[in-house]
């Protein structure tokens, strides 16, 4: 019986350090009589899409990325449109692209899904020269994500702290949305563009996202009167974030983007931008290992 060949790629600093120790996992929990495997682990930021690219140009079926979202979106860029699978092994911060496909996010339990999972081809989106698997943004959520990023440690309670440190002081921006049907000129706090349904933690910026249906969500909330934070909090973790009359949200297969500002993240991971954005959707462009359970449901 031919293996199925598989490249497993670590982010060996990845999001809270839950990694320590997963070579060993994967060789012992993967039936290694079917799966021809090789570990490597990544040494600089893009190290992953050479390396998932000359993989899939080596005919390996499966890379798995070993981190958070942002080794997610490089393994990604690495085999988008090729015949090669990602796969993933969930160590990150917010895991939001792996939750949204049903992956545990105990590393353990991830490994263990590897023999349920079906290859299925999936939505991405192309924010100007950016390629965004899960969700990006302009506005809060942005400035927040470059916060985030300068500090040491890259847990939900330094994340909370980002927040909770510029919220009262950052303000509604005005943008000028160009969708494909229509203008609109929207004062808001944040614009997220969402091809899957939650940034992460199972915050759920878009509760009604697949990536698998052509379309992506523009969402823009304005910010909210501090006695709407309670229920806005609420809304995002269950799902109820369209019932806010804050929220508003347009679902397109592109759009244009005019912003004031110059920064942008893009699945989580903090960006220089253009003023204007373009962004379009790209449709079955990655091949993505789910659990079969999972199929028609993401």
């Amino acid at each position: 019986m031919k293996k199925t060949k598989i490249l497993v790629l670590i982010n060996p600093i990845s999001g809270t350090g839950k990694q320590k120790d997963i070579a060993k996992e994967i060789e012992k929990r993967l039936d290694l009589d079917s799966f021809d495997l090789e570990i490597k682990e990544t040494e600089y930021a893009g190290h992953a899409v050479s390396l998932s690219n000359e993989a899939s140009k080596n005919g390996i079926d499966i890379v798995v990325a070993v981190g958070g979202d942002g080794t997610v979106n490089e393994v990604a860029q690495g085999v988008l449109y090729t015949e090669t699978s990602m796969a993933i092994i969930p160590c990150g911060s917010g895991n939001g692209f792996a939750r949204h496909i049903g992956i545990s996010c105990s590393p353990l339990k991830a490994i263990d899904q590897f023999k349920n999972m079906i290859s299925c081809e999936v939505d991405t989106l192309r924010v100007n020269d950016y390629l965004s698997v899960n969700v990006s943004g302009i506005g809060y959520d942005a400035f927040i994500s470059h916060e985030f990023a300068k500090m040491n440690n890259r847990g939900l309670s330094s994340y909370i702290k980002a927040i909770f440190s510029s919220y009262f002081s950052y303000k509604d921006r005005s943008y000028k949305l160009r969708l494909e049907n229509e203008s609109k000129d929207v004062e808001a706090f944040m614009v997220s563009f969402a091809n899957s349904s939650q940034f992460g933690n199972n915050a759920y910026i878009a509760p009604k996202a697949s990536i698998q249906d052509g379309y992506f969500s523009v969402s823009a909330i304005a910010k909210p009167k501090w006695y709407q934070i309670p229920y806005l909090t609420f809304a995002f973790f269950t799902k109820r974030l369209d019932r806010c009359n804050i929220y508003k949200a347009y679902d397109c297969q592109s759009c244009e983007v005019e912003q004031s500002d110059t920064i942008l993240h893009v699945d989580g991971e903090p960006v220089s931008s253009d003023k204007v954005l373009q962004v379009k959707l790209q449709r079955k462009s990655l091949k993505v290992m789910i659990p079969s359970k999972m199929m028609n449901k993401i």
